[in-house]
Protein backbone atom coordinates (compact mmCIF):
# COMPACT_ATOMS: atom_id res chain seq x y z
CA UNK A 1 0.00 0.00 0.00
CA UNK A 2 1.10 3.16 -0.90
CA UNK A 3 1.27 6.20 1.51
CA UNK A 4 0.32 9.57 0.85
CA UNK A 5 1.07 12.45 3.42
CA UNK A 6 -0.93 15.62 2.67
CA UNK A 7 -0.43 18.86 4.31
CA UNK A 8 -2.89 21.68 3.24
CA UNK A 9 -2.18 24.64 4.80
CA UNK A 10 -5.58 25.21 5.51
CA UNK A 11 -5.37 26.53 2.15
CA UNK A 12 -8.70 26.56 -0.51
CA UNK A 13 -8.68 23.30 -2.58
CA UNK A 14 -10.50 22.38 -5.89
CA UNK A 15 -11.35 19.20 -4.27
CA UNK A 16 -10.88 17.22 -0.92
CA UNK A 17 -7.97 15.60 0.24
CA UNK A 18 -9.66 12.03 0.42
CA UNK A 19 -10.34 12.59 -3.49
CA UNK A 20 -6.39 13.79 -3.46
CA UNK A 21 -5.35 10.69 -2.11
CA UNK A 22 -7.62 8.10 -4.24
CA UNK A 23 -5.97 10.21 -7.57
CA UNK A 24 -2.75 9.98 -6.45
CA UNK A 25 -3.24 5.74 -5.64
CA UNK A 26 -4.53 5.47 -8.83
CA UNK A 27 -1.21 7.40 -10.48
CA UNK A 28 0.83 5.29 -8.63
CA UNK A 29 -1.01 1.49 -9.70
CA UNK A 30 -0.65 3.24 -13.20
CA UNK A 31 3.03 3.72 -12.74
CA UNK A 32 3.10 0.27 -11.19
CA UNK A 33 4.41 1.63 -7.95
CA UNK A 34 3.74 -0.09 -4.87
CA UNK A 35 4.93 0.65 -1.24
CA UNK A 36 6.07 4.04 -1.84
CA UNK A 37 5.63 7.01 0.23
CA UNK A 38 4.83 10.50 -1.37
CA UNK A 39 4.74 13.53 0.31
CA UNK A 40 2.20 16.63 -0.99
CA UNK A 41 2.33 20.07 0.44
CA UNK A 42 -0.14 22.87 -1.09
CA UNK A 43 1.13 26.80 -0.92
CA UNK A 44 1.14 30.00 -1.46
CA UNK A 45 3.01 31.20 -4.59
CA UNK A 46 5.00 33.49 -2.13
CA UNK A 47 6.51 30.39 -0.29
CA UNK A 48 6.62 28.76 -3.93
CA UNK A 49 8.88 31.78 -5.00
CA UNK A 50 11.04 31.23 -2.15
CA UNK A 51 11.32 27.32 -2.84
CA UNK A 52 11.69 27.82 -5.96
CA UNK A 53 14.77 30.45 -5.80
CA UNK A 54 16.47 28.56 -3.17
CA UNK A 55 16.29 24.96 -5.26
CA UNK A 56 16.03 26.48 -8.06
CA UNK A 57 17.59 29.43 -8.79
CA UNK A 58 14.66 31.10 -10.15
CA UNK A 59 12.67 34.00 -8.37
CA UNK A 60 9.60 33.65 -9.48
CA UNK A 61 6.86 31.02 -8.41
CA UNK A 62 5.66 27.63 -10.30
CA UNK A 63 3.20 25.68 -10.24
CA UNK A 64 5.06 22.63 -8.89
CA UNK A 65 7.78 21.42 -7.41
CA UNK A 66 9.47 17.79 -7.16
CA UNK A 67 12.15 16.52 -4.70
CA UNK A 68 12.69 12.50 -5.70
CA UNK A 69 14.48 11.28 -3.27
CA UNK A 70 15.92 7.93 -4.99
CA UNK A 71 18.21 7.76 -7.44
CA UNK A 72 16.77 4.81 -9.61
CA UNK A 73 13.11 3.89 -9.05
CA UNK A 74 14.36 0.55 -9.81
CA UNK A 75 16.13 0.43 -5.86
CA UNK A 76 12.67 -0.48 -4.80
CA UNK A 77 12.29 -3.77 -4.05
CA UNK A 78 9.56 -5.70 -4.03
CA UNK A 79 8.16 -5.98 -0.46
CA UNK A 80 9.93 -2.95 0.98
CA UNK A 81 8.65 0.50 1.42
CA UNK A 82 10.77 3.57 0.07
CA UNK A 83 10.32 7.34 0.71
CA UNK A 84 9.53 8.27 -3.64
CA UNK A 85 9.74 12.03 -2.78
CA UNK A 86 8.09 15.12 -2.01
CA UNK A 87 5.89 17.15 -4.13
CA UNK A 88 5.15 21.16 -3.45
CA UNK A 89 1.90 22.98 -5.31
CA UNK A 90 1.44 26.52 -5.32
CA UNK A 91 -2.71 26.50 -5.49
CA UNK A 92 -2.27 30.84 -6.51
CA UNK A 93 -0.60 29.24 -9.53
CA UNK A 94 -2.78 26.57 -10.01
CA UNK A 95 -5.85 28.54 -10.06
CA UNK A 96 -4.18 30.97 -12.57
CA UNK A 97 -3.25 28.17 -14.71
CA UNK A 98 -6.69 26.71 -15.14
CA UNK A 99 -8.10 29.79 -15.72
CA UNK A 100 -5.53 30.79 -18.56
CA UNK A 101 -6.19 26.92 -19.71
CA UNK A 102 -9.70 27.45 -19.65
CA UNK A 103 -9.77 24.32 -17.65
CA UNK A 104 -11.58 23.48 -14.40
CA UNK A 105 -9.24 24.00 -11.43
CA UNK A 106 -10.09 20.34 -10.13
CA UNK A 107 -8.31 18.74 -13.85
CA UNK A 108 -5.36 21.11 -14.23
CA UNK A 109 -4.51 19.90 -10.15
CA UNK A 110 -4.69 16.44 -11.11
CA UNK A 111 -2.64 17.06 -14.35
CA UNK A 112 0.04 18.85 -12.13
CA UNK A 113 0.32 15.98 -10.00
CA UNK A 114 0.67 13.73 -12.54
CA UNK A 115 3.18 16.01 -13.69
CA UNK A 116 4.89 15.62 -10.30
CA UNK A 117 4.57 12.46 -10.19
CA UNK A 118 6.41 11.56 -13.57
CA UNK A 119 9.44 13.55 -12.47
CA UNK A 120 9.46 11.57 -9.29
CA UNK A 121 10.33 8.51 -11.15
CA UNK A 122 12.87 9.91 -13.20
CA UNK A 123 10.96 10.94 -15.96
CA UNK A 124 12.20 14.94 -17.59
CA UNK A 125 11.22 16.93 -20.41
CA UNK A 126 13.42 19.78 -22.18
CA UNK A 127 10.50 22.18 -22.54
CA UNK A 128 6.76 22.18 -21.54
CA UNK A 129 5.52 21.73 -25.39
CA UNK A 130 2.91 19.04 -26.14
CA UNK A 131 5.44 17.15 -28.30
CA UNK A 132 7.85 16.45 -25.73
CA UNK A 133 7.10 12.43 -24.91
CA UNK A 134 6.81 12.70 -21.11
CA UNK A 135 3.80 15.72 -21.12
CA UNK A 136 2.42 13.38 -23.82
CA UNK A 137 2.48 10.46 -21.83
CA UNK A 138 1.17 12.92 -18.95
CA UNK A 139 -1.44 14.09 -20.80
CA UNK A 140 -2.83 10.05 -21.81
CA UNK A 141 -2.90 9.05 -18.39
CA UNK A 142 -4.62 12.33 -17.25
CA UNK A 143 -7.30 11.91 -20.11
CA UNK A 144 -7.53 7.70 -18.57
CA UNK A 145 -7.63 8.39 -15.17
CA UNK A 146 -10.51 11.00 -15.71
CA UNK A 147 -12.31 8.94 -18.01
CA UNK A 148 -12.07 6.50 -15.20
CA UNK A 149 -13.37 8.82 -12.25
CA UNK A 150 -16.06 8.97 -14.32
CA UNK A 151 -17.52 5.71 -14.39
Amino acid sequence: MNTIDIETQDLELPCGTEELQEFLQSVCRRLGLEDVEVSLQFCSDQQMRSYNREYRGKDEPTDILSFAQLDEIDMVFPGDSALLGDLIISVDTLKRNAKYFMVDEEVELKRILIHGMLHLTGQDHQTNDDTEPMIIYQEQLLHDLLRTDDK
